[in-house]
């Protein structure tokens, strides 16, 4: 049985060159893929992503704690994370970014 979900976006951290709103359109995208990760683990908690974004744009490393401990959770969403695309830019972008699933109308 599938539940209706909504993804709470919470605020995240940015360290250098690419932009706080980028980030959260890219992450936007693949909201359905990581609401799919809290539901196959049915864990609602939030989780902490930390992730680099390279020079060139693509995730060079990707850990996710929180979750009530779940690890499979954890690296489902970290997964998600590492296969982004974001836009080449100067310099290494470092990301705290938490997300957090919540069952829709509770």
């Amino acid at each position: 049985m599938r539940v209706a979900l909504a993804l709470v976006l919470l605020t995240s951290a940015v360290h250098a060159d690419v932009d706080k709103q980028v980030i959260g359109r890219v992450v936007k995208r693949q909201l359905m893929t990581i609401a799919d990760c809290f539901q196959k683990a049915g864990r609602f908690d939030r989780v902490n992503v930390d992730f680099v974004i390279g020079k060139t744009g693509r995730v060079t490393l990707a850990v996710a704690s929180g979750g009530g401990g779940n690890k499979a959770l954890q690296s489902c969403v970290a997964g998600v994370f590492q296969r982004m695309k974001f836009p080449a830019s100067p310099g290494v972008t470092k990301v705290s970014y938490p997300v957090q699933i919540c069952v829709a109308g509770q």
